[in-house]
């Protein structure tokens, strides 16, 4: 980006308009009103020494006056020595509660900003739908909220919150010199403070336009974060010193980096080449302030108490660091109020289930479904039927959209047309509350939690997680007897890899647990289980047993076996080929044989390269 490209940030008068000012009083409102987070006891300490600073400087002015006027009319020591232990003294005040704001400033911006991470969090939980995890506007917007920002600054909602509580007492510190100023000389105090706060928000306005287009760079910057993490993280390790990758990480690193940073530097240049009317403000007032001082005729105290507060007034106009702190804690709370908008739901009425204690009826009726961002549906008018207790078999090639169906069915994504039905109900009306917890679901990228071995059983029915007699007949139901049993602290185990005393397990040892996990959920009362690519990190032997092992733990559950392995899905009730995002087959494994369709043909083929391999 050149420089001639920028736009001009120059102060223009549109500043002023009515609309302007009061979209900036209420945003400065709101920074000041999340200190409610920070406890009455914290606030109140900022508020007390902010308040010291206020007196201690406008009194300082006095007293300086005080000190030059006894010190011109007496050679005495001692009658000087009252006006100087006065300054002294408010000095040394004054310095101590700077330093007495310095922790009450720092618990009040950590309590806020844990508060604001609280909201997010929640705000992230509350749609029943996973679609907003995966828009680039709501992760953005995450990370503005959740102070991850780039490099050495800070977008923390604390510290704007305490910052723009700074800022008020700086312009009442302000006003308490102009005051001070005002007995004698009241246009002059006028006039600087008008100045002082239109060279401030001249260089705040300038200030914003920099933040803001820092901010449009979010993109590169997380672009850069991300080949920095493929550099220094454990998982990314193996490959990147194998292959040898090291240089061209390197090198896609320091090209994120310098797009989303040169724009800025150039954008930094072009306001420094525009600072003459600042520059000309500060030398007038400046200018001003000494001449009608020096031929005022008052007394060299009046005028020393007065050039000390005019200092104390033009200081308004430097940018300290809480106005930085607010401008980028500004954009966090933008954030929040966006995401508060678009994703905390609003209270509706939503229909029970008839009912819980048997498996459901489910029906996909015409269900077309496309992700954000892609060109064409990877579900496509779908209509299928899953009947309560029968083990359905869903099979297909990679991307015709098994795990999609999954994700329909749990009610993580809403179909843009058609609809998916429980016992004849729409999932849109459902309590999803009560609908979620008669299915159970394990995906082929099932989570492998950082707890125990019975945490990572039970937390697929988490009411039940101190079912110790439970978690390990699912264990055992799983074939994972063993691989438990080997561990140092059997069930108690942390498995937690390069944790301190937390032990990892291999692919097909994961893989087993996960079914236990399965099982764990049909054994409380999940009436529905969808298994996607269950046996993916099996050996042959394994999943020979696996159909056996899930068919017995079941409990007359409905099962939904999703798998790309047709070995595995012949005992099924009934198996449907899923191909071009709708059913284009449907029967027993012996009813699609007989059709010699597109399941046949990919049964022999897998079936051939199996025998290969067995000679």
């Amino acid at each position: 980006m050149r420089t001639d490209d920028l736009a001009d940030p120059r102060f223009t008068l549109g500043a002023f308009r009515p609309s302007v000012l009061r979209e900036l009083a209420a945003e400065r409102v709101k920074l000041l009103r999340l200190l409610r987070h920070a406890g009455p006891g914290t606030v109140a300490a900022l508020v007390g020494a902010h308040a010291v600073g206020v007196v201690t400087t406008a009194s300082g002015a006095v007293a300086t006056g005080w000190l030059v006027g006894a010190a011109t009319h007496s050679d005495r020591f001692a009658e000087v020595l009252g006006p100087l232990l006065a300054v002294v003294g408010l000095i040394l005040i004054d310095r101590a509660a700077q330093v007495a704001l310095v922790l009450p400033s720092a618990v009040a911006a950590r309590r806020v900003d844990g508060a604001v991470r609280l909201m997010v969090r929640r705000m992230a939980l509350a749609p029943g739908e996973i679609a907003h995890l995966d828009d680039a506007e709501f992760r953005a917007d995450v990370e503005r909220a959740c102070d991850l920002g780039a490099g050495w600054r800070a977008r923390s909602p604390g510290e704007a919150a305490v910052g723009q509580l700074t800022l008020v007492f700086r312009v009442v510190t302000g006003g308490a010199s102009a005051a001070v100023i005002a007995v004698y000389f009241p246009w002059l105090a006028l006039g600087l403070f008008a100045v002082s706060m239109v060279m401030r928000m001249l260089t705040r306005r300038q200030w914003m336009w920099l933040a803001a287009m820092d901010d449009s760079r979010m993109d590169e910057h997380r672009k850069a974060q991300y080949f920095a993490g493929l550099l220094t993280e454990a998982g990314p390790a193996k490959d990147v010193r194998l292959f040898g990758l090291a240089d061209w990480l390197l090198a896609r690193f320091r090209t994120a980096n310098v797009a989303a940073r040169s724009p800025m530097w150039n954008a930094r240049s072009s306001v420094l080449k525009r600072q003459g009317l600042t520059f000309a403000l500060a030398a007038g007032g400046a200018a001003v302030t000494l001449v009608v001082l020096g031929t005022s005729g008052q007394s060299p105290a009046t005028v020393a108490r007065c050039l000390v507060a005019a200092w104390a007034v033009m200081a308004l106009a430097n940018l300290g660091q809480e106005a930085f702190e607010i401008d980028y804690g500004v954009a966090a709370v933008r954030a929040l109020d966006r995401m508060a908008s678009r994703y905390t739901p609003s209270a509706g009425a939503v229909r029970p289930l008839v009912s819980t204690g048997c498996p459901p009826h489910v029906r996909f009726e015409n269900v077309t479904f496309t992700y954000p961002g892609a060109d064409r549906p990877v579900l496509e008018d779908l209509s299928l039927e899953i009947r309560p207790g029968e083990t359905l078999a869903v099979v297909g090639v990679n991307g015709a959209g098994k795990t999609t169906l999954t994700k329909l069915l749990a009610g993580l994504h809403r179909p843009d047309s058609g609809r998916v039905v429980a016992d004849g109900i729409d999932l849109r009306e459902l309590d999803l509350g009560a609908w979620r917890p008669r299915m159970s679901a394990l995906f082929q990228d099932f989570v492998r939690y950082g707890t125990t071995v019975a945490d990572n059983v039970a937390f697929s029915a988490p009411e039940h997680v101190g079912d110790a007699a439970g978690i390990d007949a699912a264990i055992e139901a799983a074939g994972a007897g063993e691989v438990v049993a080997g561990l140092p602290e059997g069930t108690g185990t942390r498995l937690w890899r390069g944790g301190e005393g937390g032990v990892d397990l291999s692919g097909g040892q994961w893989q087993k647990l996960a079914i236990a996990r399965a099982l764990f959920a049909a054994a409380h009362g999940r009436a529905l289980l969808v298994l996607d690519e269950p046996t993916a990190h099996l050996d042959v032997e394994a999943e020979q047993e696996f159909n056996d092992r899930v068919a017995a733990g079941a409990g007359g559950a409905s099962i939904v076996l999703i798998s790309h392995r047709l070995s595995n899905v012949r005992g099924a009730d009934r198996i449907v080929v899923l191909d071009g995002g709708r059913i284009t087959e449907s029967g027993s494994h012996e009813q699609l044989m007989a059709a010699d369709g597109g399941y046949a043909a990919l049964f022999r083929l897998q079936a051939a390269r199996f025998a290969r391999a067995e000679a």
